[in-house]
């Protein structure tokens, strides 16, 4: 199961890579924050759990700039509850 694991991680962080690259145009900001994602996300599969301290600092920075994500969205969005994303980031960080 590991294995399935981290290799569905590991594409998971290429495709946000590829989104970030997609996404340049529209917000320099959210596209970092969203290759940074995929940096942490890719990580987090190269080094399993047992391996200390690298699987803990790609986790955090996965999870970390997840949360901050959502803040360059107020700007992109053009939904009337585009206030609401940096609040659900926020308490998705807690």
């Amino acid at each position: 199961m590991a294995v399935i694991f981290n290799s569905s991680i590991i594409i998971m962080g290429l495709l946000l890579i590829i989104a970030a690259v997609l996404v340049w145009g529209l917000s320099k900001v959210f596209g970092a924050t969203i290759a940074l994602i995929g940096i942490g996300a890719m990580g987090v599969g190269i080094f399993p759990e047992t391996i200390h301290p690298f699987h803990l600092i790609f986790a955090l920075i996965a999870f970390l700039f997840a949360s901050l994500s959502s803040y360059p969205t107020i700007r992109i969005s053009r939904s009337p509850g585009r206030v609401l994303w940096p609040i659900l980031g926020t308490m998705r960080g807690c």
